[in-house]
């Protein structure tokens, strides 16, 4: 194998960001983000909401061409925060390493319609050809803290102006994510042009039941069907398959992808993710299979990835995950490697994790393989710096006579209220501050499911009108 051969599988991985928790499948992805190992989304944020620990800077590096020493790249510094914690004005610094100085890049800005719940947020990048500040993103929310519209735009440093982006519509019926509507920029004039439409469709028990994408059509100005993706659940609520159609010529849907999913029996962690193709002439038939195996704790412990032989009518092994966890059972590496022809493992690249006493990622380190000079060789890092918080006007749920059961929990959530509740929300969120999930609350005995997500700690907070309660959830 050449070199150029080894840096197109290292690009492709790198691009696909191979998924690093299997119980991330368990549940259709709406595109709101993907998950990817390495620096958390939050950190363009830099909440903490359980109330203790909050980012307050990001220093990113980037190694030099013999992976050996380290050159300033970004520094991300939360200016201003809220009295919950939240921050209010955040700003990135660019090194240039021409005049060794650093300059203001972008800044971030967010406002909040309580100590939770997001109500807008923004970016801008700077112009320094008009000398000015330009708005490159923003999200507006809900009161429930769900986005309405969301819309991102790439500037171009050299031709000073935006080179493209992407604008998004969100509608909802109930609680229930209904459609999608994507634009795309033109650099041409400067407008908003029509893209694609998802819609969304759901079973009696609130899952994904239905997604239709439909591309637009400049000649007719209408969504024409393109895509249809059906959803199936086992009896504990976990996707079970998903089917992909395409719209055919003969103006109907064909068949063309289907992914099958299989569990452990006894704690439903994933087992097996298989991919089959669509064949007109003999039906559907194996294109690959990723293999899923824990530790004694339930822990991802490795994920093998297959693809099927039709000559030889086997399978054979194309790349591995493999992850290892520290004494506080937190993550601290994650090691990718894929399978050569001569029949070996070869290593590609490693995600190497720190953490201080509490818990908190100090520090998130990328690292490639060398394979001519057999020796690992640094390519990115993050380094996070944190600060204890202590918000005001917290309240915990066990302390104002709301029950919540069980807790820990496998997935449903239990909440007793002791009167009924009219217009309450619950709200989930990650032990890194990252929305999860949004409910409506109503009567005295409400619950809801965390089946979709993984292993570990959540922060639950409730709020009723506009008073804010939290829990700590552990989800098993």
């Amino acid at each position: 194998m050449n070199r150029f051969t080894f840096f197109i599988i290292l690009s492709a991985l790198i691009l696909s960001c191979f998924t690093i928790s299997a119980q991330d499948l368990q549940q259709p992805n709406f595109g709101f983000s993907t998950q990817c190992p390495g620096p958390s989304d939050n950190l363009k944020n830099g909440n903490q909401r359980d109330g203790k620990f909050i980012i307050d800077s990001t220093w990113f590096y980037l190694a030099d061409t013999f992976g050996q020493s380290w050159f300033n790249n970004e520094r991300y510094k939360v200016t201003e925060r809220d009295a919950w914690g939240n921050f209010l004005n955040a700003t990135t610094f660019q090194f240039d390493t021409i005049t060794n100085l650093w300059f203001a890049n972008q800044t971030y800005e967010a406002t909040y319609s309580d100590s939770v719940t997001t109500s807008f947020w923004s970016a801008h990048v700077w112009d320094s050809h008009a000398v000015k500040w330009r708005m490159s993103d923003s999200i507006s929310y809900n009161p429930e803290g769900v986005p309405t519209i969301s819309w991102y735009k790439a500037w171009d440093p050299f031709k000073y102006r935006f080179s493209r982006g992407q604008r998004v519509v969100y509608s909802y019926q109930s609680d229930d994510l209904e459609t999608r509507y994507v634009q795309k920029f033109d650099t041409l004039t400067g407008n908003w042009k029509h893209d694609k439409k998802y819609a969304y469709s759901y079973n009696v028990d609130g899952l994904l039941e239905n997604e239709l994408i439909m591309e637009w059509d400049d000649a007719s100005s209408s969504y024409k069907e393109y895509l249809f993706i059906g959803y199936s659940y086992n009896d504990d609520q976990l996707i079970e398959s998903e089917i992909t159609q395409l719209w055919g010529q003969g103006n109907q849907w064909e068949d063309s992808l289907k992914i099958e999913y299989g569990y452990y029996e006894g704690n439903n962690k994933l087992k097996q993710k298989s991919r089959l193709l669509w064949d007109g002439y003999v039906g559907w038939e194996d294109f690959n299979r990723i293999l899923y195996s824990y530790d004694e704790n339930l822990r991802t412990e490795e994920a093998l990835t297959q693809m099927w032989d039709d000559f030889g009518n086997e399978w054979f092994n194309s790349s591995i995950i493999l992850y290892e966890y520290n004494s506080q059972g937190l993550r601290s590496e994650v090691l990718y490697r894929f399978w050569d022809t001569y029949g070996y493992w070869i290593d590609l690249s490693k995600y190497l994790y720190s953490y201080d006493d509490d818990g908190n990622r100090t520090e998130f380190l990328y690292k490639t393989w060398d394979y001519e000079n057999n020796e690992w060789l640094n390519f990115y890092k993050d380094i996070n710096y944190w600060s204890e918080f202590v918000p005001i006007g917290l309240n915990e749920i066990s302390n104002v006579g709301v029950q919540l059961y069980p807790n820990p929990t496998n997935g449903r959530i239990n909440l007793a209220f002791d009167k009924n509740i009219k217009n309450g929300l619950a709200t989930v969120f990650s032990m890194d501050g990252k929305l999860l999930l949004n409910k409506k609350i109503q009567g005295n005995e409400p619950h809801f499911n965390l089946g979709a997500l993984p292993q570990g700690k959540y922060i639950l907070t409730i709020n009723i009108k506009g008073e804010v309660f939290s829990q700590i959830v552990i989800k098993n």
